[in-house]
């Protein structure tokens, strides 16, 4: 049914974000409201029924008006001591936290973010570390080279192909160099560097690769 509405499309991918974002919103605002009532106020008053009978409701809120109004005026309730007392209640919040930790997992799953960039702030648990921000930029890799790139190419040569374009009709090759995804840490730079040589130092005295070679990806490697 939901596919005939759309007319035979899929769901959009921003509706399926929308969907989460808002959950996890109605779930962030029942918490804000658990919290406002998190200290209930309840008081025991002897004879209520005979007393809303004899002086009726209107009298009994002037009361009570009246207390509230120096309660939240000096910090103090005043009862009777004759059979009236009064006591907090606070509602039970366990499981609320991790309630909008499933949310936030959703939300990310559903914008294909990890929470690292999504909320800006490391996760937690056994395989936290960088583990999500490497299967992130790992995803951002694969899309450039099978979706990114051959539009890229797509579009290039279309535009070269035109009398009126950059190269009046002629098809030149062509290579598209992607920015780097995310700037190595310098240490892990450092022995990721130091490792590399190591491995270019055995090639070569194996004999695997020669100084020419090993030079010519060094070139490479650094831009050169």
């Amino acid at each position: 049914q939901s596919a005939m509405l759309n007319q035979w499309w899929g769901m959009s991918r921003v509706e399926q974000f929308y969907e989460q974002l808002r959950r996890l919103g109605m779930g962030r605002a029942s918490s804000s409201n658990t919290l406002k009532d998190l200290a209930t106020a309840v008081y025991s008053i002897k004879n209520l029924a005979s007393q809303l009978a004899q002086k009726g409701m209107s009298a009994l809120a002037q009361i009570w008006g009246v207390r509230h109004f120096l309660k939240g005026r000096y910090r103090a309730v005043i009862l009777d001591a004759d059979g009236e007392k009064a006591e907090f209640k606070s509602p039970n919040l366990a499981g609320v936290h991790d309630i909008l930790q499933i949310h936030q997992g959703d939300l990310c799953a559903a914008a294909g973010f990890p929470e690292e960039r999504l909320f800006g702030r490391s996760s937690k648990g056994l395989n936290s570390n960088s583990d999500g921000l490497t299967h992130y930029y790992d995803r951002l890799r694969a899309r450039r080279t099978e979706e990114i790139l051959p539009l890229t190419l797509s579009i290039a040569q279309a535009m070269m192909a035109c009398s009126q374009g950059p190269t009046q009709g002629q098809i030149i090759p062509l290579s598209v160099q992607f920015p780097p995804i995310a700037t190595p840490d310098p240490k892990d730079q450092a022995d990721t560097d130091h490792k590399q040589a190591q491995t270019d130092a055995i090639y070569m005295e194996k004999g695997v690769a020669s100084v020419e070679q090993v030079q010519t990806r060094v070139r490479a490697r650094y831009g050169g």
